[in-house]
């Protein structure tokens, strides 16, 4: 847990870096900057630390999107709607496109085709909720603004041109979504609207088309994915729910909800055994992936636990707050698992013990003003008369 380096880079938003190999060598890529002028992507050596190409990449914007790699190449959007495809062993841009919104979080790749949803920046207050337009895009080299006008799309690239594949409009109202993953032919994404209400989606990888939708979902937000293990999909909403389904037809397998908020944190599959998420309150959970029961939590900390990995026997966790850093957790060979059914379920065993507890607590409450009732109820006693009633009031005879 010993910091091994730091190296400086220009303010802006913190996003996720990404690790490639060029020509026998690590290097390490990262954005850095907050404005037009000095957002750029900066690649070096992870040995030395030294620049590993002539020059930085400049961005067209700031970068929340962090950098994805995919072969030779990494991509890299920013808040103006610009997708950069970059030579890895050069620095040099290969193709870049125009979207028509922002892209918020990093881009998904998979199979030759690039995906990524433009959309405004989400804002997460005290008071409210609300999304930041992108600035406004500005035509591509070829001319074109990729996306569907006035509403979130989900958008998918090619991965060698950036030519436009098909762009799919998202259901009318959508404010904002979760990021896209892909897994075999589908593409999974959580999709949220004006009123916090969120659904999930499975579209057709080749095509966009439909596959199927659930609602009921809380709201996902723009820095959590699905994710799709052991022949199952799950979702972790902003609510506390953690939910589990059918990656064919989207039925409910479980949720879980856990009364605390998850904003950043997507599940993380243990082997096919158990699922991790984190809390706002700062706790670690495990969820049985076939019951769908807690069956281990970590102690609360004083800030969220955010994204997961898992490495070796260690499971580690980005934390959030004043203190923010990364917690490794092991393995207590002292400690026991637990058995707690979500709140949300209806458990017999535990609502007839309860019951029955609280039919013998009614019961002693009752017996007490109940016998003293009885008591006070009870005829008088006033005594033996003093006369007969037949003497005289003079007492003559």
């Amino acid at each position: 847990g010993q910091e091994l380096w730091t190296l400086a880079r220009t303010e802006g938003p913190s996003t996720t870096p990404a690790l490639a190999t060029v020509k026998g060598t690590p290097i390490l890529l990262f954005t850095e900057g907050s404005s037009s002028s000095d957002s750029k992507l900066r690649a070096v050596g992870l040995a030395d630390r030294k620049p590993a190409w002539p020059a930085p990449f400049a961005l067209g914007e700031q970068s929340h999107s962090g950098v994805t790699v995919a072969g030779d190449t990494a991509f890299v959007g920013d808040d103006a709607g610009h997708v950069f495809a970059v030579d890895l062993a050069t620095g040099k841009e290969r193709w870049s496109v125009q979207l028509n919104a922002g892209v918020q979080g990093p881009i998904t790749v998979a199979d030759g085709t690039v995906f990524a949803v433009p959309q405004g920046r989400l804002a997460i207050g005290t008071a409210a909720t609300t999304v930041t337009p992108s600035p406004s895009p500005s035509a591509s080299p070829s001319g074109q603004v990729i996306g569907e006008p006035n509403r979130v799309s989900l958008v998918a690239l090619s991965t060698s041109s950036g030519e436009a594949a098909w762009v799919v409009p998202l259901p009318v109202g959508t404010v904002f979504t979760s990021l896209p993953v892909v897994a075999g032919d589908s593409v999974y994404l959580a999709v949220t609207d004006g009123a916090l209400n969120g659904e999930l989606i499975a579209l057709k990888a080749t095509d966009g088309a439909v596959r199927w939708v659930h609602r009921g979902v809380g709201p996902v937000w723009q820095t959590s994915s699905p994710t799709v293990a052991g022949g199952a999909v799950y979702v972790a909403d902003g609510r506390g729910g953690l939910w589990k389904f059918g990656p064919a037809n989207g039925s409910r397998l479980f949720d879980f909800q856990f009364n605390e908020f998850i904003r950043r944190s997507s599940p993380v599959v243990v082997g096919v055994t158990s699922v991790l998420v984190g809390l706002g309150d700062g706790r670690l959970v495990a969820i049985d992936a076939s019951s769908g029961h807690e069956v281990w939590e970590s102690a609360s900390g004083p800030g969220l636990v955010g994204g997961i990995a898992v490495t070796g026997d260690l499971v580690l966790a980005a934390t959030g707050g004043l203190r923010g850093g990364v917690v490794a957790y092991e393995q207590d060979p002292q400690g026991d698992l637990i058995d707690v059914t979500s709140p949300s379920v209806a458990d017999p065993a535990h609502l007839l013990g309860n019951f029955a507890i609280a039919l013998v607590a009614m019961m002693v409450l009752l017996a007490v003003p109940l016998g003293y009732l009885s008591r006070r109820t009870e005829a008088p006693d006033f005594g033996e008369p003093e006369g007969d009633g037949d003497d005289d009031e003079d007492g003559s005879g």
